[in-house]
């Protein structure tokens, strides 16, 4: 289920930096920070936590990798 996870989380970045401008293969590092960054502009925009929301989204990761089939 991991690399379902990965594979929706691929599309999204990509859709991400075809508007940027960032190269995914030689920028992956740069252009996930930015895209989280953005998500958080968003989430406070949309009056949402991003603190809460990055606390939230760690915790299920941590769970995720050591549950990859739920």
């Amino acid at each position: 289920m991991n690399a379902k996870r990965a594979a929706w989380a691929e599309t999204a970045l990509a859709a991400f930096c075809a508007v940027t401008g960032q190269n995914t293969e030689e920028e992956a590092h740069e252009a996930m920070t930015d895209l989280i960054c953005d998500l958080l502009h968003l989430a406070n925009a949309k009056r949402l936590n991003p603190s809460s929301i990055i606390s939230q989204a760690i915790g299920h990761y941590e769970h995720e990798i050591l549950y990859p089939d739920d």
